[in-house]
């Protein structure tokens, strides 16, 4: 959320020539719906989970083309494999540009009013939700990451 994952996508896409798809939003019209945040109240993240893993299946057996996944995708191993099936690029951003774009997407009015203070406690609340949420993520994401580097 907020890390410009879609942006990027499509600019890339753009230059590559190939087509670019936001699995949210192919996981949206599969559903009927319109944000993944609707589907996560009427249904379940389980729900939203099994369809997007759905989808992610579908496009990786497509060629040429970019896709754009929301964060949570790498929740489940599964995807991983789907992804593996192309380069995957993890947009690092900085946590106080990211906190201010949660914060914003949290209601926040003028988040250039926030202080640092507000910021961190903002990014440490949704990186706790996470964590607590997803307490297997942590060591996964370190084995990822220890492979890419070789």
């Amino acid at each position: 959320m907020g890390s410009g994952k879609s942006t990027v996508g499509k600019i890339l896409a753009e230059v590559l020539g190939y087509s670019f798809f936001d699995s949210d939003n192919l996981v949206e019209q599969a559903v009927g719906m319109s944000s993944v945040a609707q589907i996560f109240k009427i249904h379940s993240e389980a729900f939203f989970r099994e369809n997007e893993s759905n989808v992610l299946r579908d496009l990786s057996s497509m060629r040429r083309l970019v896709v754009a996944t929301g964060g949570g995708a790498v929740i489940r191993p599964i995807n991983w494999n789907y992804m593996k099936k192309g380069l995957s690029v993890w947009l690092d951003v900085p946590l106080d540009a990211l906190a201010k774009q949660i914060a914003a997407k949290q209601g926040h009015q003028d988040v250039s009013k926030l202080t640092p203070t507000d910021i961190a406690i903002e990014a440490l609340l949704q990186i706790g939700n996470f964590v607590n949420e997803h307490p297997t993520m942590h060591g996964q994401v370190s084995d990822f990451l220890k492979s890419e580097k070789g």
